[in-house]
């Protein structure tokens, strides 16, 4: 199983790159400054928890005796690392508009749960 650190750092690539290019010739459907805002709102989040810390000060080594709890980020960000992927298909593909809409939707969701959290 991969660490939550090597999780995070993939999603933080994946939307890291889909910023950076692929959604920049989208910004009819959402602002790209939206997108930024929520990799920010993702970067503040790992660094409150220490999502991104390695060996004593990792989130795995603090949620050792949590499984349940680790098991639930690790879903949550592989949900994260999922949607990302589908988006890039989706746009890659330039699919028709409603199949868009519903990765973005489904993105946004996540994010809204892990905001929760």
């Amino acid at each position: 199983m991969a660490t939550l650190s090597e999780l995070l750092q993939s999603c933080l690539t994946q939307f890291t790159s889909l910023i950076s290019s692929t959604l920049c010739e989208h910004t009819d459907q959402i602002a790209l400054q939206d997108w930024k805002d929520e990799l920010g709102r993702l970067h503040v989040w790992a660094a409150n928890i220490g999502a991104h810390q390695t060996s004593l000060s990792s989130l795995d080594y603090r949620l050792k005796d949590a499984s349940h709890i680790k098991s639930q980020i690790v879903r949550l960000l592989e949900r994260v690392r999922e949607l990302l992927t589908d988006l890039a298909e989706v746009i890659d593909e330039e699919e028709d508009d409603s199949s868009q809409e519903n990765a973005f939707e489904g993105l946004e969701d996540i994010l809204e749960d892990g905001h929760q959290q």
